[in-house]
């Protein structure tokens, strides 16, 4: 039987997936149960000044999101977002209904620093029945600039 990447596979008949009395898995948590889901957060460790960067959102496949946002921060004066509008200067807020299991949001890179960095500064996602998922933010991601 197939199973999601992520998911755990029991065997029938089989003595030893589970005991009597024994804790389930971590991977079989109650959908909303206070944990903290990991998102992740890539982008090339480079870029050329003047070019186009993807920076790639990944969520947990185990959430089945209803409504909400995350939100990027990034350095303005680095860092010019293509296709999205910033809430504020260095902020781009993705809604629930655009982010997909990877979601690229695309900069063209304008700054003279050797490198900047983006990060995920908030994220508010509310699942299929109305409960707050607790996602865990990822590291920020540095992108070096060179000319």
């Amino acid at each position: 039987a197939k199973t999601a990447p992520g998911a755990v596979s029991l065997g029938t008949g089989t003595a030893s997936a589970t005991t009597a009395g024994s804790q389930p898995p971590a991977t079989e948590v109650p959908r909303n149960a206070d944990v903290a889901f990991q998102m992740g957060l890539m982008a090339p460790p480079s870029a050329r000044k003047g070019t186009q960067v993807n920076v790639t959102l990944t969520m947990p496949e185990v959430l089945d999101l209803r409504d909400g946002f995350v939100e990027i921060a990034f350095d303005p004066g680095a860092l010019e977002p293509l296709g999205a509008r910033a809430v504020e200067p260095g902020r781009l807020r993705l809604p629930v209904g655009t982010i997909g299991r990877g979601t690229d949001v695309v900069f063209k890179v304008i700054g003279d620093a050797a490198s900047t960095q983006v990060a995920v500064s908030n994220a508010e996602l509310l699942d299929a029945s109305g409960f707050a998922v607790g996602v865990a933010p990822p590291a920020p991601v540095t992108i070096g600039i060179t000319k």
